[in-house]
Protein backbone atom coordinates (compact mmCIF):
# COMPACT_ATOMS: atom_id res chain seq x y z
CA UNK A 1 0.00 0.00 0.00
CA UNK A 2 1.02 3.44 -1.18
CA UNK A 3 1.68 5.60 2.08
CA UNK A 4 -0.39 8.32 0.25
CA UNK A 5 -3.09 5.90 0.68
CA UNK A 6 -2.22 4.70 3.88
CA UNK A 7 -4.90 6.54 6.61
CA UNK A 8 -7.37 6.41 4.19
CA UNK A 9 -7.34 2.65 4.07
CA UNK A 10 -8.25 3.20 8.07
CA UNK A 11 -11.71 4.56 7.29
CA UNK A 12 -13.17 1.17 7.07
CA UNK A 13 -13.59 1.04 10.65
CA UNK A 14 -14.41 -2.01 12.70
CA UNK A 15 -17.74 -0.33 14.06
CA UNK A 16 -19.10 -0.54 10.10
CA UNK A 17 -19.45 -4.37 10.77
CA UNK A 18 -22.20 -2.95 13.43
CA UNK A 19 -24.08 -0.80 11.03
CA UNK A 20 -27.66 -1.32 11.27
CA UNK A 21 -30.21 0.90 8.55
CA UNK A 22 -33.21 1.23 7.41
CA UNK A 23 -34.60 -1.09 4.37
CA UNK A 24 -32.58 -0.35 1.05
CA UNK A 25 -34.59 2.38 -1.53
CA UNK A 26 -32.82 2.43 -5.18
CA UNK A 27 -30.20 4.99 -5.62
CA UNK A 28 -27.64 5.52 -8.62
CA UNK A 29 -24.39 6.70 -6.95
CA UNK A 30 -21.37 4.82 -8.86
CA UNK A 31 -24.24 2.43 -9.56
CA UNK A 32 -25.11 1.28 -5.97
CA UNK A 33 -28.50 0.96 -4.21
CA UNK A 34 -28.50 2.04 -0.33
CA UNK A 35 -29.93 2.47 3.21
CA UNK A 36 -30.33 5.61 4.81
CA UNK A 37 -30.40 6.13 8.52
CA UNK A 38 -30.50 9.52 10.79
CA UNK A 39 -28.30 8.23 13.52
CA UNK A 40 -24.81 9.62 13.00
CA UNK A 41 -23.83 8.03 16.47
CA UNK A 42 -21.63 5.32 14.96
CA UNK A 43 -19.41 8.39 13.06
CA UNK A 44 -17.61 9.95 16.02
CA UNK A 45 -14.74 11.88 14.00
CA UNK A 46 -17.97 13.07 11.92
CA UNK A 47 -19.64 14.33 14.46
CA UNK A 48 -17.00 15.72 16.35
CA UNK A 49 -16.38 17.78 13.12
CA UNK A 50 -19.28 19.54 12.82
CA UNK A 51 -19.31 20.03 16.88
CA UNK A 52 -15.71 21.92 16.17
CA UNK A 53 -16.78 23.48 13.18
CA UNK A 54 -18.30 27.16 14.88
CA UNK A 55 -15.02 27.30 16.85
CA UNK A 56 -12.93 26.26 13.46
CA UNK A 57 -14.40 29.68 11.91
CA UNK A 58 -13.52 32.11 14.91
CA UNK A 59 -9.68 30.28 15.19
CA UNK A 60 -9.30 31.12 11.56
CA UNK A 61 -10.06 34.87 11.89
CA UNK A 62 -7.04 34.84 14.51
CA UNK A 63 -4.56 32.43 12.25
CA UNK A 64 -2.71 35.24 10.55
CA UNK A 65 0.86 35.79 9.06
CA UNK A 66 2.95 37.93 6.51
CA UNK A 67 0.59 36.46 3.85
CA UNK A 68 -2.95 37.71 5.98
CA UNK A 69 -5.52 36.05 7.56
CA UNK A 70 -7.04 32.30 6.98
CA UNK A 71 -10.74 33.77 6.88
CA UNK A 72 -9.70 36.35 5.01
CA UNK A 73 -8.44 33.76 2.36
CA UNK A 74 -11.36 31.96 2.66
CA UNK A 75 -13.50 34.68 2.54
CA UNK A 76 -11.97 36.08 -0.80
CA UNK A 77 -12.34 32.46 -2.61
CA UNK A 78 -16.26 32.52 -1.34
CA UNK A 79 -16.36 36.27 -2.41
CA UNK A 80 -14.65 35.24 -6.06
CA UNK A 81 -17.54 32.67 -6.66
CA UNK A 82 -20.86 33.67 -4.86
CA UNK A 83 -22.05 35.23 -8.21
CA UNK A 84 -21.54 32.32 -10.23
CA UNK A 85 -23.42 29.47 -11.44
CA UNK A 86 -23.81 26.36 -8.65
CA UNK A 87 -22.05 24.45 -11.28
CA UNK A 88 -19.08 27.11 -11.35
CA UNK A 89 -19.03 26.93 -7.80
CA UNK A 90 -18.51 23.47 -7.45
CA UNK A 91 -14.82 23.58 -10.12
CA UNK A 92 -13.84 26.38 -8.57
CA UNK A 93 -13.99 25.20 -5.18
CA UNK A 94 -12.79 21.46 -6.29
CA UNK A 95 -9.82 23.39 -7.80
CA UNK A 96 -8.78 25.76 -4.55
CA UNK A 97 -8.50 22.51 -2.57
CA UNK A 98 -7.01 20.28 -4.46
CA UNK A 99 -3.95 23.04 -4.86
CA UNK A 100 -3.27 22.37 -1.24
CA UNK A 101 -0.45 19.82 -0.32
CA UNK A 102 -1.20 16.21 0.89
CA UNK A 103 -0.23 15.59 4.27
CA UNK A 104 -0.56 11.95 6.00
CA UNK A 105 -2.68 12.15 9.56
CA UNK A 106 0.48 10.24 10.81
CA UNK A 107 2.92 13.30 9.76
CA UNK A 108 0.10 15.52 10.80
CA UNK A 109 -1.45 14.72 14.03
CA UNK A 110 0.65 11.35 14.99
CA UNK A 111 -2.62 9.47 14.62
CA UNK A 112 -3.33 6.72 11.68
CA UNK A 113 -7.02 8.60 10.83
CA UNK A 114 -8.10 11.77 12.17
CA UNK A 115 -10.79 14.16 10.74
CA UNK A 116 -9.79 17.80 10.50
CA UNK A 117 -11.53 20.78 10.82
CA UNK A 118 -11.87 23.66 7.74
CA UNK A 119 -9.14 25.38 10.08
CA UNK A 120 -6.81 22.62 10.87
CA UNK A 121 -6.65 21.62 6.95
CA UNK A 122 -6.60 25.32 5.97
CA UNK A 123 -3.65 25.40 8.61
CA UNK A 124 -1.83 21.81 7.89
CA UNK A 125 -3.35 20.66 5.62
CA UNK A 126 -4.52 17.16 4.79
CA UNK A 127 -5.57 13.85 3.35
CA UNK A 128 -8.80 12.65 1.55
CA UNK A 129 -11.20 12.96 3.47
CA UNK A 130 -9.86 16.06 4.86
CA UNK A 131 -9.94 17.46 1.30
CA UNK A 132 -13.84 16.22 1.73
CA UNK A 133 -14.75 17.87 4.56
CA UNK A 134 -13.03 20.93 3.78
CA UNK A 135 -14.83 21.47 0.35
CA UNK A 136 -18.18 20.40 2.03
CA UNK A 137 -17.83 23.37 4.83
CA UNK A 138 -16.50 25.50 1.59
CA UNK A 139 -19.80 24.92 -0.22
CA UNK A 140 -22.24 25.02 2.53
CA UNK A 141 -21.23 28.89 2.92
CA UNK A 142 -21.86 29.21 -0.54
CA UNK A 143 -25.45 28.42 0.34
CA UNK A 144 -25.48 24.64 -0.41
CA UNK A 145 -27.74 22.42 1.39
CA UNK A 146 -26.66 19.40 3.52
CA UNK A 147 -29.07 17.54 1.62
CA UNK A 148 -26.90 18.40 -1.92
CA UNK A 149 -23.73 16.57 -0.55
CA UNK A 150 -22.17 14.16 0.86
CA UNK A 151 -19.21 12.93 1.65
CA UNK A 152 -18.40 9.14 0.52
CA UNK A 153 -16.06 6.70 1.93
CA UNK A 154 -15.10 4.28 -0.64
CA UNK A 155 -12.89 1.50 -1.90
CA UNK A 156 -10.69 2.28 -5.12
CA UNK A 157 -10.69 -0.67 -7.19
CA UNK A 158 -7.70 0.14 -8.82
CA UNK A 159 -5.69 0.42 -6.22
CA UNK A 160 -6.91 -1.87 -3.74
CA UNK A 161 -7.20 1.20 -0.54
CA UNK A 162 -9.88 2.92 0.87
CA UNK A 163 -10.22 6.80 -0.50
CA UNK A 164 -12.93 9.72 0.49
CA UNK A 165 -13.99 11.95 -2.29
CA UNK A 166 -16.94 14.58 -1.57
CA UNK A 167 -20.40 13.89 -3.62
CA UNK A 168 -22.68 17.03 -4.49
CA UNK A 169 -25.59 16.39 -6.28
CA UNK A 170 -26.64 18.95 -9.29
CA UNK A 171 -28.19 19.35 -12.43
CA UNK A 172 -29.55 15.63 -12.06
CA UNK A 173 -26.63 14.03 -11.26
CA UNK A 174 -24.03 13.19 -8.66
CA UNK A 175 -20.68 15.61 -9.18
CA UNK A 176 -17.38 13.80 -7.68
CA UNK A 177 -14.97 16.54 -6.14
CA UNK A 178 -11.80 14.59 -5.65
CA UNK A 179 -8.37 15.50 -4.46
CA UNK A 180 -6.69 12.66 -7.17
CA UNK A 181 -8.94 14.34 -10.12
CA UNK A 182 -7.72 17.95 -11.15
CA UNK A 183 -11.44 18.09 -12.90
CA UNK A 184 -15.07 17.55 -11.36
CA UNK A 185 -16.78 14.52 -12.76
CA UNK A 186 -19.60 12.71 -13.07
CA UNK A 187 -20.12 9.45 -10.96
CA UNK A 188 -21.37 7.98 -13.87
CA UNK A 189 -17.92 8.30 -15.38
CA UNK A 190 -16.13 6.73 -12.98
CA UNK A 191 -16.14 2.78 -12.89
CA UNK A 192 -13.46 1.75 -10.45
CA UNK A 193 -14.90 3.25 -6.89
CA UNK A 194 -17.13 1.29 -5.12
CA UNK A 195 -19.10 3.35 -2.56
CA UNK A 196 -19.32 1.88 1.15
CA UNK A 197 -20.96 4.42 3.11
CA UNK A 198 -21.69 8.41 2.56
CA UNK A 199 -22.42 11.39 5.32
CA UNK A 200 -24.09 14.63 6.07
CA UNK A 201 -25.04 16.41 8.74
CA UNK A 202 -28.29 14.70 9.02
CA UNK A 203 -28.06 11.18 7.30
CA UNK A 204 -25.93 8.47 6.92
CA UNK A 205 -26.63 5.84 4.12
CA UNK A 206 -24.91 2.49 3.59
CA UNK A 207 -24.39 1.50 -0.25
CA UNK A 208 -24.92 -1.89 -1.47
CA UNK A 209 -23.15 -2.77 -4.93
Amino acid sequence: MTVLHYSCALLLSAFLLALQAPAARAVDLFGSSETESGDLSPFPKWTGVMRKQPAAIRKMEKDCDESGCLKEKWDALIESVKSSASSEQIREVNSYHNKIPYVEDMVNWGKNDYWETLHEFLRRHGDCEDYAISKYYTLRQLGFPPDQMRIVILKDRNLGVMHSVLAVYNDGTALILDNQFSSVVDHKKIRHYEPVYSINEHNWWRHHI
